[in-house]
């Protein structure tokens, strides 16, 4: 396992280690126990390979729960929370593009978390809204007319300072940061 996060996953403001990656087809959530080591809250299986593992409330519930972009996919994994920690089976939903890197943020200001992909091998950006419901399924951001290369690396940020969301997307061929100002579908 190769990717690490340290967040609140359970709601009880100490923080718990989400492990994914590698080889391995499962994300583990890990509780502190108070003794400076840690036990498996959570393991949940998924697809393949996680690239890249999140947590927001993406399913509509006001739950945290963990989003996860799979290795050779054009799906990611929606692991929904059902409180205190606990997480129930992956979800896979189309992602428009082989997922490498994920985003949450609210991209068309509906209030309701979106998942921004880059992508493995494509020079597009997958989209996924979010919704009262959940995630629906993804689209495509075609960026060929604005940079070259693969879409490799993606940040969502208000970096214009007009208070909306801005994607800032990283190439493999572009020496520079392609800012998308405002992205909405």
């Amino acid at each position: 396992m190769h990717l690490v996060l340290y967040t609140d996953t359970n709601g009880d403001g100490r923080g718990e280690l989400v492990v994914a990656g590698g080889n391995a087809q499962r994300v583990e959530v890990w509780q502190q126990n108070g003794s400076k080591s840690f036990q498996r809250l959570a393991q949940v299986s998924v697809p393949a390979p996680a690239t890249s593992v999140l947590v927001t409330e993406a399913s509509g519930d006001g739950i945290p729960d963990l989003v996860v972009s799979l290795a050779g996919q054009k799906n990611i994994a929606l692991i929904p929370g059902k409180g205190q920690g606990t997480f129930g089976s992956a979800i896979s939903i189309p992602s428009g593009t082989s997922a490498q890197q994920l985003s949450a943020i609210d991209v068309n200001c509906d209030g309701y978390t979106d998942i921004v992909t880059s992508s493995a091998s494509e020079n597009k950006l997958g989209l996924l809204l979010g919704s009262r419901t959940g995630l629906q399924n993804g689209q495509t951001i075609d960026l060929s007319a604005h940079q070259s290369g693969i879409a490799q690396a993606v940040s969502v940020a208000d970096v214009n300072f007009d208070g909306l969301p801005d994607l800032v997307v990283g190439s493999n061929q572009t020496p520079a940061y392609l800012l998308l100002p405002n992205i909405s579908p």
